[in-house]
């Protein structure tokens, strides 16, 4: 029992060179197989076929320039592509494909059509060259390097091979060959390595070294000056803060009273205001509702005149409407009785020619009666199966026109969503340094404690300031916040970043915001509108609220340069400003601006950017939805088609139906009986309407005649009747005018009242705009403050005359306005306590002035000349803090001040200020140069480690191929050509790795060359030695063709008894001529050339011994 490899089961040929029809091998022996046939008849084509499936790529191994050529006929009749199928047994799992273990076949097509279009399946599947070339190589079948493919002509060949090339052989039976290629490349590699180390040390020895030492010890002046510098700041900060305080104190109380000055002026008048427009909406209702009802009132008594004068005229209103004399409508009256009597004789006359006609149609009728029942029963079968389909349809959760929209918009979305999705590439292959990527740093890492790029984590209030922010941010834009400086260490460490970052730890950054005072003083300087802190035009979470303050909280943004160079350089703020266009005015003295570059600012792109974000999320989120509603739709689509397609079918038929049913003569005879029938029924009514007219009419005449008679009578009545309707209209309306009078007249009092208070109001916020402004331009000269506030006082007094002169003009028109002149008046009395209040607020402030006027100057030079007060003023005084007056000692700081200055001189003459900086990044660099040259020497060792051990296990392994090899090769030969002996051994001075020769002899003399043997003995040799190669490392299958050529009958039946008796553990596929061969073998193929295309039969011989 031989368990035997994967072989060839079966295969297809279609368009293949010769074969130009779809033509199937089956059957294949697992062991001998033999084509044979006439020359020409494509015996040769079957193996071509099965080197082209292997993926050979010298092309002239299989008789062809290109691939073209291997088409039937060049694809000139007809045929444009060509098409091998092999189906190889994959039972044997040890000795399976990798990763085909679990396949019991094995199915590979290669194709290539006219063009040059080539494609590889497996199992159906397409898939790469390379995988293909890869399968093969895994079972010792490559097609490019073979010892398994012998060829015509391939005999020669090995003849002539040269030492290496013989040793060449011997390297791919043992599987060495491979490891060469796979050295070379590692030499390469170390070659690199040795350069790189090379260059590495030489970088450290001139330059890294020697400046490193120079920095440590520049490091070590430059910290000890840092200390003295940080403790003079320290102390100078604790000092001038101290003096500060004792300035500002001085004139704090000043504000108080300005702020309780302008709340006493406002209040009253509002809340009398307030009252007065309440009143006014409660009458203006009132007055709404009874100018309606007087506008009623009036058309009531239109009415009723316009009926007095009809009266009058003898003209009267009937019951239904009609006005006239009663002549008139006497006339009308019998005319109506006159045209009813013509109307119902008419009538009376077609009911009778069309109830003639009815018995005429409905004789006619029972002619055709039981044919056209038979069509109706047919109808109403139909009709009752389309009716149940349409049940079927409805029933059935699925909606066509839904289905067709729900498909156009998801082609929509996709289109959309793809747009989108180039967009957002676009401008992160555009600006690359808003991507901040990384690998997770340790197992179980919490991500959300990466906050992102900062230019990310907030949103622009306002687009124009887009520049302005990008501009101060500067550098720190494109900073990573992070929760913790732990976090950033594991990045740095492991993260694996592919640039350089800078970390924001939020636990550690604090930002010093602009004080609110400052920016008060700065809005009063050039106006609200036209300066903002950067902060505020900025939204973000709280959670970033350090990193934001620290980057946007200490600048200015302004409309415009003029404003931003008042808000920089004034004494009292002293602040980095930034303008709209991106200029920078910096109180230390430098200036920037000019052209910006091209593109527009990143923040206006990243606002757009979020913008098509979040468009793309409700893209996407729809995208879902109506993709599980349409998976939804398609459960029920094959049934609701086939239900649908049965429908329109039935519902044509019945369309057809109905009009063949309808051309019948008993269905028209049909109509025209209920036409009949129906014009009949409308002559009944015609009638019966047309007498109860006529009874009408006369009763009418009859009324109306008596009227005549009487009409006297009649006339006094009815005008008795409109009189009294007109009087008590008129008195109503006359009513409703005068309590309409009435409130009319309060509603006017209450404007006049409500538009003097607003004008006082008016008058009373200018004095007080005025003041305001006098205050704030004037505190330093109180005698023009003093002079304002007078001519308010007068124009005060002025308005309460003017309202005193007005109300008294009003008092005498009725009580309410009475009682409001009386309110004004306690108004204008709570106004002369508010002048008193005034006049105690201005002598404070004249008795204030000179204190205030010198804390003022002393707090404006202290933050001119230390901007860092408008930031920490919040913290003077206070406990556990750096400004703690009590804990530390201001005067003592102060003495303390002058001795470190000192020693502060001395060190700045020698101190290298960037010192640090250049240690850190030369300390970085070495430390980085460093690694780099331990890796590369930790490869190079495990390189050089592993090619000599791989060095000693190929000599071990070639060494016994070669003599496993010579000892099968000498057996053979001697078998097939006996008294004969055979050998391979390295050629006179060389040892067996720099290659091999053949050495044969006859009895115990040895030739000195193959060419004293004659061409079938040449032949044997060659035949040998390869199946001495095939003995040591089988492959699955072999390929010989026509290999017996050059052998008479009875080695060629030497070689075919061998291979039948001997080789079971590989499958052979021989072309051959010569009976001694193909007798041999297990199943023979023969070949035809049948109406110019090649045709294959296959005849049993023997029957296999190896079984499966």
């Amino acid at each position: 029992y031989i368990k035997q490899k994967m072989y060839v089961k079966s295969m297809v040929i279609d368009g293949f060179k010769s074969y130009g029809h779809r033509t199937e091998i089956n059957d294949f022996d697992p062991l001998f197989n033999a084509i044979t046939g006439l020359n020409g008849s494509g015996k040769s084509n079957i193996l071509d076929a099965i080197c082209f499936l292997l993926g050979i790529t010298n092309l002239s191994q299989v008789r062809a320039t290109n691939l073209q050529e291997l088409v039937y006929k060049n694809g000139q009749a007809g045929v444009t592509k060509a098409t091998v199928t092999i189906t190889f047994d994959n039972t044997d799992k040890k000795q399976s494909p990798i990763g085909y273990e679990h396949y019991q076949e094995v199915t590979i097509t290669r194709q290539v059509v006219i063009g040059g279009k080539n494609k590889y399946m497996i199992n159906g599947t397409t898939v790469q060259n390379s995988r293909v070339q890869d399968f093969f190589r895994s079972v010792q079948l490559n097609v490019n390097n073979p010892h398994f493919l012998i060829m015509q002509g391939r005999i020669t060949k090995v003849l002539n091979m040269k030492p290496p090339e013989i040793l060449a052989m011997i390297e791919e039976a043992a599987g060495t060959r491979m490891y060469e290629s796979k050295k070379q490349q590692a030499q390469k590699t170390i070659e690199k390595k040795d350069a790189k180390l090379k260059e590495i040390n030489d970088l450290l020895i001139e330059e890294i070294t020697p400046t490193l030492n120079k920095l440590k010890d520049e490091r070590g002046k430059y910290l000890e000056f840092q200390r003295v510098q940080r403790e003079i700041e320290h102390l100078s900060k604790l000092y001038l803060a101290y003096k500060f305080v004792t300035a500002q104190e001085t004139g704090g109380r000043l504000h108080e009273l300005e702020a309780e000055l302008k709340a006493k002026e406002k209040v009253e008048d509002v809340k009398a205001l307030d009252l007065k427009e309440k009143e006014k909406n409660k009458i203006q209702n009132i007055f709404d509702t009874m100018r309606e009802q007087d506008k009623i009132d009036q058309e009531a008594l239109a009415a009723a005149e316009k009926r007095l004068q009809d009266v009058s005229s003898g003209m009267y209103t009937s019951e239904d409407g009609e006005c006239g004399t009663l002549q008139e409508q006497l006339i009308n009256a019998k005319a109506n009785i006159t045209s009813a009597k013509t109307e119902t004789k008419q009538a009376e006359m077609k009911f009778q020619h069309s109830k003639e006609m009815l018995k005429q149609k409905q004789q006619e009728m029972k002619q055709t009666e039981s044919q056209y029942n038979k069509d109706k029963s047919f109808l109403e079968r139909m009709e009752k199966e389309v009716k149940n389909l349409e049940t079927q349809l409805s029933k059935m959760d699925y909606n066509a026109d839904e289905v067709e929209g729900l498909q156009n918009r998801q082609r929509e979305l996709k289109r959309d969503i793809f747009n989108l999705r180039e967009k957002t590439d676009g401008l992160e292959s555009r600006y690359p340094q808003l991507c901040f990527s990384y690998s997770d740093p340790e197992r179980n890492f919490n991500r959300r404690s990466v906050k992102g790029v900062l230019c990310k984590l907030f949103k622009m209030k306002d687009p124009q300031a887009a520049i302005a922010l990008e501009v101060s941010a500067g550098g720190k834009l494109y900073n990573v916040v992070l929760d913790t400086e732990e976090t950033g260490k594991k990045l740095l460490k492991n993260g694996r970043l592919q640039s350089r970052v800078t970390f924001i730890p939020l636990n550690k950054i604090v930002g010093r915001p602009i004080d609110r005072s400052v920016v008060q003083l700065a809005e009063r300087l050039v106006g609200p509108d036209n300066v903002k802190t950067a902060l505020s035009l900025i939204s973000y979470d709280k959670e970033v609220h350090n990193a934001m303050q620290w980057v946007f909280g200490s600048v200015f943004i302004c409309k415009d340069m003029d404003s931003a160079k008042q808000v920089a350089f004034h004494p009292s703020i002293m602040k980095r400003t930034v303008t709209l266009d991106g200029d920078v005015m910096d109180p230390a003295g430098t200036l920037s601006g000019g052209a910006r570059r091209k593109g527009g600012s990143i923040l206006s792109q990243l606002d757009s950017m979020s913008e098509i974000g979040e468009q793309l999320q409700t893209g996407t989120e729809e995208l879902e939805a109506l993709e599980r509603r349409l998976q939804h739709f398609q459960k029920n689509a094959n049934q609701y088609s086939n239900v649908k397609q049965q429908y329109d079918l039935r519902h044509h038929e019945l369309q057809l139906c109905q009009q063949r049913l309808q051309q019948t003569t008993h269905y028209q005879l049909k109509e025209e009986v209920e036409n009949l029938q129906k014009v009949m029924k409308e002559c009944e009514e015609t009638v019966k309407r047309c007498k109860d007219q006529e009874k009408a009419g006369e009763a009418k005449v009859k009324d109306l005649e008596n009227k005549i008679k009487n009409a006297k009578s009649l006339k006094e009545v009815e005008l008795k009747k409109a009189k009294d309707i007109l009087e008590k209209c008129k008195k109503k309306a006359e009513e409703t005018r005068s309590k309409w009078n009435l409130k009319n007249q309060e509603e006017e009092s209450l404007k006049m009242e409500i538009d003097e208070l607003n004008n006082s109001i008016e008058a009373t916020k200018g004095q007080i705009t005025a003041l305001q402004e006098t205050l704030e331009k004037y505190k330093d000269q109180m005698t023009d403050i003093q002079q304002e506030v007078a001519d308010a006082k007068k124009l005060v007094a002025e308005a309460h005359a003017a309202v005193k002169s007005q109300k008294e003009m009003l008092s005498t028109q009725n009580k309410e306005i009475n009682s409001k002149a009386a309110q004004k008046e306690k108004i204008i009395k709570e106004s002369g306590e508010f002048q008193l209040e005034i006049k105690q607020l201005d002598h404070k402030l004249s008795k204030l002035k000179s204190e205030t006027k010198e804390a003022e100057t002393r707090v404006a030079a202290l933050l001119t000349e230390h901007e860092w007060i408008a930031e920490d003023r919040k913290f003077f005084g206070k406990p556990n803090t750096g400004y703690d007056f009590e804990a530390n000692d201001p005067v003592e700081a102060g003495r303390k001040i002058s001795k470190l200055e000192e020693n502060k001189a001395k060190l700045s003459k020698s101190v290298n200020m960037r010192a640090m900086n250049m240690l850190g990044k030369a300390e970085e660099q070495y430390n980085d140069l460093m690694r780099k040259k331990q890796i590369v020497e930790n490869d190079k060792a495990k390189i050089e480690t592993v090619i000599r051990e791989l060095d000693e296990k190929k000599k071990e392994a070639l060494k016994q191929a070669w003599e496993s090899v010579n000892k099968d090769f000498g057996s053979i030969f001697s078998m097939l050509l006996p008294g004969t002996q055979a050998k391979l051994k390295p050629p006179d001075g060389m040892s067996v790795l720099d290659g091999l020769e053949v050495k044969i002899a006859f009895g115990d003399v040895w030739k000195e060359s193959l060419t004293e043997l004659s061409g079938g003995q040449r032949s044997l040799v060659a035949l040998s030695l390869i199946l001495a190669l095939l003995l040591f490392k089988p492959a699955p299958i072999y390929i010989l063709d026509e290999v017996d050529a050059a052998l008479d009958l009875s080695h060629t039946q030497n070689i075919g008894h061998m291979l039948r008796t001997h080789f079971k553990h590989s499958q052979f596929i021989i072309v051959s001529l010569k009976d001694g061969m193909f007798n041999n073998a297990n199943v023979l193929f023969k070949t035809k050339f049948v109406d110019g295309m090649s045709t294959v039969t296959r005849h049993t011989q023997h029957t296999s011994s190896s079984r499966r």
